[in-house]
């Protein structure tokens, strides 16, 4: 397997501009599974054949992994947390369309899909996948999936293996999905809502102040203070497509809304919420559509570098903090991009040469591909067009 399947375009394209691989001749190198992670997938097996999957680790040509692997970029965070004493754990809420088949009209939120539900429910179980529960949202074609908490990167792998499972099972039961953000303009966009604790050697939660476990730790506040300066950059990540930047419904500012109530304080899309007597951050910045290894990646990437610089963040100064995310937080991919490539404490702790091939690639074959078309279709039709329309073509079926 080549390395640059790392690389490829939204549509399999080839990035024949990525020079460095040309130059190293496109070298091959070889997945190497990882055992612990062998599922059975039971929704696919017989009385005659059991069919598995594993994940598996790319290795290069000279036999190291692949430092551009994203599996691999998100292992390197989870070991410099715990080389600084934690362990991330990391629960999740997936929400993704579900269609009819061959279609783009949505699933009624009415519509009985306890049989297909109760599959998908089952065979996530039987594949070692700890969802907690799994249901129909209140808007058309709106399914939401909860993970449990777990380890940040067994949380990655789960979220990888989930996409294969539910368009597996829906599709055989006449339904399509799709892991695109906002494939319909009057439903709000899909999330992938991260909540998050930080677990210290002792296995107490270090985001609580000792004593007082509804307050956020001094630890927490340089965490939050990290995701606070590094969100701009962390934005292309989480959110890596231009569909992902459509504003929601009367929302004018997406996710960027403040509150203050008895459930918590939330900055932009990251809520202090305080259960169970501790404290957890709920992070909604990352769409369905971004990869999982890459976020909890920038997500531990920004928390370490505000743990040990002591970036200070003062909750109760609420207004200025929203100020700072108003002004910082990037409105189209072509800006979170460009916010990426100057950060230098993101692409040092990430990678240097994956976030080079990544703007690449996100430059050329997605935000390149829809100006030209939408600029074809602006000429040809004369000015009736669609951007929504070129999005979908692009994202619908490829996410």
């Amino acid at each position: 397997m080549t390395q640059a399947a790392f690389f490829c375009g939204i549509k399999s394209d080839i990035p024949v501009g990525l020079t460095d691989l040309a130059e190293e001749g496109w070298k091959s190198g070889v997945q190497m599974p990882d055992m612990d992670t062998l599922r059975p997938m039971s929704w696919l097996s017989t009385d005659r054949w059991k069919v598995g999957s594993v994940i598996c680790d790319f290795h290069n040509a000279s036999g190291f992994r692949a430092e551009t692997s994203p599996r691999e970029i998100a292992r390197r965070q989870v070991l410099a947390l715990r080389g600084l004493g934690f362990e991330p754990m990391v629960s999740a809420l997936f929400e993704l369309t579900i269609f009819y088949k061959n279609s783009v009209v949505p699933v009624s939120p009415h519509e009985d899909l306890s049989t297909v539900l109760s599959q998908l429910a089952i065979a996530c179980d039987q594949s070692a996948i700890p969802i907690e529960s799994v249901g129909l949202g209140l808007e058309p074609g709106k399914l939401y999936i909860v993970l449990k908490e777990q380890p940040a990167l067994e949380l990655a792998d789960n979220v990888h293996r989930l996409r294969g499972v539910t368009r597996s099972v829906c599709g055989r039961a006449e339904y399509d999905v799709t892991f695109m953000t906002k494939a319909l303009p009057n439903i709000s966009s899909n999330r992938l809502h991260l909540t998050w604790r930080l677990l210290g050697s002792d296995q107490i939660n270090v985001f609580s102040s000792p004593g007082q476990s509804s307050e956020p730790s001094l630890l927490c506040r340089h965490w939050l203070a990290g995701q606070l300066e590094h969100n701009p950059a962390t934005c292309a990540l989480a959110r890596p497509t231009v569909n992902c930047y459509r504003k929601d419904g009367n929302i004018s500012e997406e996710g960027l809304e403040t509150e203050s109530s008895d459930s918590g304080i939330l900055t932009s899309c990251t809520r202090v919420v305080w259960e169970g007597g501790s404290v957890r951050l709920l992070d909604s910045t990352p769409t369905s559509a971004s990869n999982p290894y890459l976020v909890i990646a920038a997500v531990m990437a920004a928390g370490i570098s505000g743990i040990t610089n002591k970036m200070e963040l003062s909750l109760s100064e609420s207004q200025t903090v929203v100020e700072r995310w108003l002004n910082r937080t990037p409105q189209s991919l072509n800006h979170a991009m460009e916010c990426l490539e100057n950060d230098q404490v993101m692409k040092c702790q990430l990678g240097t040469l994956f976030i080079t091939r990544f703007l690449y690639v996100k430059a050329e074959f997605e935000i390149e591909r829809i100006e030209k078309r939408s600029f074809s279709e602006e000429n040809k039709n004369g000015g009736d067009f669609s951007d929504f329309q070129n999005e979908r073509d692009l994202y619908l079926l490829s996410l």
